[in-house]
């Protein structure tokens, strides 16, 4: 080695302030441990996410700025890993938190694998190639990295990251920034990555020219660019089914129905499944892609055809002129709102502007409201019945409900009228400027979008001062006849309304849970059913 390499300054791109990476290579003061390459690579980073320095951590005693290790595995994984990395979402096994990193810490547990049944060497499997390929500490190689995982959450790149345990870290050792999350636009933060991974990995090529390992990832990296990775980046963007192997196939069988069945619409198809962006990664249109990737992996081929069917077709139509005046400004998440306040608030705003009406008997004709914005609410049928609805709204379409009338809530009314609210708080709030909308809504779906979606249908459909002039301050002493005969008044379920008078203070939790408590000794003791169970707001 020339030493040439420690001469070099660090390599960095990106702003601190949102997203950056930084590298520099320093001696290796006992080598010898590693293979030649690897023990070239040693080095420090520091990886940088709404202005906090991710790296920085504790040891014996130290505040230390950078991690300092072999970088070469880090570098392989960032060129193996790229397209994962960018464009998958779904986490593994199943929706267990808001972030990537949350969910995986949930899943990433011996107990839930081990079943009555046996060991579930699927799920375990599925969860740690999820980690594998999403977490960074899956390249440390024995170093001591940050728990940082990177996924793609819908049009944007997530950063998240946690405090865990690792394995051969010292007494009192750990890294300074908690629990968090950020979320980039993907063009940029490829583009920081990209940037600092080719310049890393061509410095140590020129200082080990005869280095097979070291010429196959420079090959990796410049393949990065490569725009025939489009199409498979989009059928990972997608997600279709629940194993990796398969996507890309089934993308393309998807493609090619649709382009038999809507020849004459070639504008509508490349607008909902036509990648977009640069060579680094899709980003942009391309909402069906985005749609199925939070989409449930058991959706069945003849589920994602219907969908991606009514998403062609929901182009060809214009919204209406009383819709276009009302949705001027939508509300994307805020990290400083919880979900659940922020859907309450934006009901109560949308009431007051749209002019919302209350029968005399306190319930709100959802359906009509929609059908007198111009609203088109579709029943569809799909094997999948975890899946509720979607809203679909096309840039240059009117917008769109589809309800599946095989989801068990849908099948009765107070269901389907919170499911038309709840895709009405997607319409309305979802939509990133200038891009089609299509939001799926189940299990797999964005959870904080779901959780204001809820507490938005709940609000609507059950507006506080309604409840609290019909229970009239007897809220703690509110018995389950008088909850029953309310939620049918207001044609909305007694599970929702409960949980929905409980989250707006009108009862406590004490009061609520009395009450489901009655209500589900009454379906014991009939042998049926609520259609549901699912809470209304946070």
């Amino acid at each position: 080695m020339s030493g040439k390499l420690h001469q070099r300054p660090a390599i960095e791109a990106g702003d601190p302030a949102r997203f950056s990476l930084r590298i520099e290579f320093v001696p290796n003061l006992d080598p010898g441990f590693a293979a030649p390459e690897e023990d070239l690579s040693w080095g420090k980073f520091q990886m940088w996410a709404n202005g906090l320095n991710l790296c920085e951590h504790l040891d014996r005693g130290e505040v230390r700025r950078s991690v300092e290790w072999y970088l070469l595995p880090m570098l392989e994984w960032l060129a193996e890993r790229w397209d994962f990395l960018l464009h998958e979402q779904r986490p593994p096994v199943t929706n267990a938190g808001v972030t990537g990193w949350e969910s995986l810490r949930q899943t990433d547990n011996p107990e839930r694998f081990d079943l009555e049944t046996g060991w579930d060497v699927e799920g375990d499997g599925a969860n740690r190639a999820w980690r594998e390929r999403h977490g960074l500490t899956a390249c440390r190689a024995g170093g001591l990295f940050p728990d940082v995982v990177l996924r793609r959450w819908r049009h944007d790149v997530e950063i998240s990251w946690g405090e865990s345990g690792l394995a051969g870290a010292p007494a009192g050792f750990r890294f300074l920034h908690g629990t968090g999350a950020l979320r980039v636009e993907p063009t940029s933060l490829a583009q920081t990555l990209y940037e600092v991974l080719k310049k890393t990995v061509a410095a140590l090529a020129e200082e080990d020219a005869s280095s097979e390992r070291l010429a196959v990832l420079t090959q990796r990296v410049a393949d990065i660019e490569s725009a025939g990775r489009q199409g498979n980046r989009t059928a990972i963007l997608a997600g279709l089914g629940p194993r990796v192997e398969e996507w890309a196939a089934r993308w393309e069988k998807l493609r090619t129905k649709l382009q038999h069945r809507f020849s004459d619409k070639s504008d509508a198809l490349k607008a909902w499944l036509e990648p977009a962006g640069g060579s680094l990664c899709v980003s942009g249109s391309c909402e069906a892609a985005v749609m199925f990737g939070s989409a449930s992996p058991t959706l069945t081929e003849d589920d994602v055809f219907t969908v991606a069917t009514h998403l062609v077709s929901a182009s060809q139509s214009k919204p209406a002129a009383k819709w276009n005046a009302l949705t001027v400004d939508p509300q994307p998440l805020a990290r400083n709102e919880s979900p659940w306040r922020s859907g309450y608030r934006l009901a109560e705003e949308w009431a007051q502007a749209s002019g919302l009406k209350q029968q005399t008997s306190g319930a709100v004709k959802v359906e009509e409201h929609l059908h007198h914005l111009g609203l088109l609410v579709t029943n569809i049928s799909l094997d999948d019945e975890a899946t509720a609805g979607l809203a679909v709204y096309p840039t240059h379409g009117a917008p769109h409900i589809l309800i599946n009338k095989r989801n068990p809530k849908c099948k009765f009314p107070s269901g389907r009228h919170f499911a038309m609210a709840h895709e009405l708080c997607h319409l309305i709030h979802d939509r990133v400027h200038g891009q089609s909308l299509a939001v799926i809504s189940g299990p797999w779906a964005p959870k904080e979008l779901e959780q204001r979606a809820n507490a938005f249908a709940a609000a609507l459909l059950m507006p506080r001062s309604a409840l609290k002039q019909a229970i009239n301050g007897s809220g703690e002493n509110l018995d389950y006849g008088t909850l029953l005969a309310l939620a049918k008044r207001l044609d909305v379920s007694t599970n929702a309304l409960a949980h929905h008078m409980e989250n707006t203070c009108l009862i406590s939790e004490e009061t609520r849970d009395n009450l489901l408590a009655q209500m589900w000794n009454g379906f014991a003791s009939t042998g049926r059913r609520p259609a549901s169970k699912r809470k209304a707001g946070k």
